[in-house]
């Protein structure tokens, strides 16, 4: 199996400090395995990247240096989002677990920073597991621990965390809880400066839009992506421009629920006129949307010949985009010609 220069270099270090006591020794150790699962990860040899996070846990989990616990922290989180890959969800929330039971309590950033992104991760893949009570208890121990600090990389934890909590709710039915923790999320962090911030603020709002549609509030769903649009819209961070083009589709859609027609097709179209033929997949998704709803719209208007136009245009841009996996969600036949689409509308 080939061998890179680095991971070579790695286990020379290993070989030679693996019984080494000095603390400049040891650290150099430990450095060199979270190197070397590093390095096995971006090969995508994903199980030994887990057994070298494992050699480093073994030698270092009960070390008291504050590098060394570092080291030790990082370890149990590159080994549990490894275990995410493997699809071992299960062990990657054990390793998430340790990390939270061995540093809940630390004052070091760097090790709150894994504490708090580990009980993140720890919740979405309960979630995953669809345990999204259990999901709702880490998402709201993140905000308990965090919730009132100023550093950055705990802030971003903590919006995620409470966009998440909002996303399980509403998988659980309990739309009003989420429009709840959207609106905590925004009240919190709407005066964010960081795009990190920013994103997540937009994903609320549009969440909150997408419950309160669900509860057949469109017109003050409608008014949640209004949010979104005067706020980010001209934004050039391709997240920003998601959540503004998914703020759009479904406000297009709150807008049918409610029967106007008019203002849902222009909502598509400025879509279609904004974002044009995009080459980003999320966007291209986004785009294929306004098309389905913007036919959809004149279907329910009949307005026939508009309809089959705007159709033909969803299978001509979903072609263009090399998108044909699109068709399907869409309710959408690409594989006829366009001509045999038109007709197949037409009947």
């Amino acid at each position: 199996m080939f061998d890179p220069k680095g991971i070579q270099v790695y286990n020379a270090v290993v070989e030679k400090l693996g019984a080494a006591t000095d603390l400049t020794s040891r650290e150099e150790l430990a450095s060199a395995l979270a190197g070397k699962a590093v390095s096995l990860g971006q090969l995508n040899r994903i199980e030994d990247e887990v057994e070298a996070y494992n050699s480093l846990l073994e030698k270092f989990s009960a070390a008291v240096e504050s590098s060394l616990r570092e080291h030790v922290g990082r370890a149990l989180m590159g080994k549990g989002l490894a275990l995410e890959k493997l699809n071992r969800t299960e062990e990657a929330i054990q390793s998430y677990d340790l990390l939270v039971d061995g540093f809940g309590d630390a004052s070091e950033l760097a090790l709150q920073e894994q504490v708090a992104t580990a009980l993140v991760r720890k919740g979405a893949m309960l979630s995953r597991l669809n345990r999204r009570e259990n999901a709702i208890e880490a998402y709201d121990s993140v905000v308990t621990r965090f919730g009132e600090v100023i550093e950055l990389s705990l802030q971003e934890q903590v919006a995620t965390a409470l966009v998440s909590k909002g996303i399980a709710l509403g998988w659980l039915n309990r739309r009003e809880e989420a429009i709840r923790a959207y609106d905590l999320m925004v009240k919190r962090f709407d005066k964010a400066t960081v795009v990190s911030l920013q994103e997540q603020v937009a994903r609320a709002q549009v969440s909150k839009g997408v419950a309160l549609s669900r509860l057949n509030r469109n017109e003050e769903a409608v008014g949640a992506y209004d949010l979104v649009v005067s706020k980010f819209a001209g934004a050039r961070e391709l997240s920003l421009r998601e959540n503004v083009a998914r703020a759009l589709v479904s406000k297009g859609i709150a807008l049918g629920h409610l029967n106007r027609r008019e203002e849902a097709l222009q909502a598509y179209d400025r879509v279609l006129e904004e974002y044009g033929e995009p080459t980003e997949p999320s966007l291209q998704e986004e785009v294929a949307r306004a098309l389905a709803g913007k036919a959809a719209a004149l279907s329910e208007m009949g307005r026939s010949e508009e309809e089959i136009d705007a159709y033909n245009s969803v299978v001509e841009q979903l072609l263009r985009m090399n998108r044909s996996d699109m068709g399907a969600p869409l309710g959408i036949n690409i594989k006829t010609s366009t001509n045999d689409h038109k007709q197949q509308f037409l009947k």
